[in-house]
């Protein structure tokens, strides 16, 4: 223990209440997230992990609370990084998810620390550095793992192996992560699996084929995952998805109702990696030979959107 009974800016050290209170702030945060994406909320994350990692620096905490303030530290970096990619600040993500990771591992909080781990492999993926995804999903999967934590490293995995071309490797990885869930939560899973589900995988199979080139097969999965995603956030996302693979695949009938609830939804959620992927689909249509009502809605969403 090396923490000191040294004032912060409030006048006292950090407590067990600092401590709950940084772990609200992470929920708070968490379920804003769901509704509203990342962007707004994006620097009151980087601010709350900030502090606390100040108190952590200057040593204006309780001993006692030591372990669990590192811990809760290390998780609301995890939420700030997560918030990040969501905002497209890829680089910002990545700097932090590296501390965090840090201090999860600090702390003993091995959970955490799978979750972190995941947060790489799934921005290497995002980042098509398939490789270096692999690298940190496979030396995990070769352990002994919470099932739940087992099934979304092994979608990480599939993810990667399909951008490396593998088909039918990245498919079954996704089969069997898909399989695995349909067991439930068990006792050994670290509570933040809870979003780990089957519109999860399905989506994660989606994206998988239409890496491998098959838009075909990747509109009806990226169709069901939409319907079965809870939060504005994660539907706006489906749904871009969705689109983007309809315009590829020149299903304007289709396309023309999926675009209406995307252009409702835009001003209402702030996750800027969905919205400049849905710029370029936007534009995309627009030069695409499209219908000129679904043309002209793009276009005109691509104005607001600039």
């Amino acid at each position: 223990m090396i923490g000191a009974h040294l004032p912060d800016v409030d006048g006292r050290p950090a407590d067990a209440a600092f401590v709950a209170s940084v772990r609200e702030t992470s929920q708070a945060l968490v379920r804003l997230d769901i509704e509203h994406g990342g962007r707004d909320i994006l620097p009151m994350a980087l601010r709350a992990f900030r502090a606390a990692g100040r108190r952590l620096g200057s040593g204006a905490y309780l001993p006692a609370v030591e372990r669990d303030l590192i811990a809760a530290t290390g998780e609301a970096g995890e939420v700030a990084a997560w918030l990040a990619y969501d905002a497209d600040r890829q680089d910002v993500s990545r700097q932090v998810i590296h501390a965090a990771l840090m201090m999860s591992r600090q702390a003993g909080d091995r959970d955490m620390e799978l979750f972190e781990l995941s947060h790489q492999a799934m921005q290497s993926v995002h980042l098509h550095r398939p490789v270096e995804a692999l690298r940190i999903t496979q030396g995990l999967l070769d352990a002994e793992m919470p099932p739940r934590v087992a099934a979304l490293l092994t979608i990480r995995e599939g993810r990667a192996l399909a951008q490396l071309g593998q088909a039918n490797s990245a498919l079954a990885a996704l089969a069997k992560a898909r399989s695995s869930l349909s067991d439930g939560v068990t006792a050994r899973d670290p509570s933040w699996t809870w979003w780990i589900d089957d519109a999860e995988v399905l989506w994660h199979t989606g994206m998988a084929r239409a890496e491998l080139g098959d838009w075909t097969a990747a509109v009806p999965l990226l169709r069901r995952s939409a319907e079965l995603r809870s939060g504005r956030r994660g539907r706006y996302n489906d749904l871009v998805h969705l689109l983007n693979a309809l315009a590829h695949v020149g299903d304007w009938r289709e396309a023309e109702p999926v675009l209406t609830e995307v252009a409702s939804m835009m001003d209402e959620v702030g996750s800027t990696r969905t919205t400049n992927l849905l710029r370029r689909v936007l534009a995309r249509i627009v030069q695409a030979a499209a219908p000129s009502t679904v043309a002209d809605m793009a276009g005109a969403t691509l104005r607001r959107n600039v």
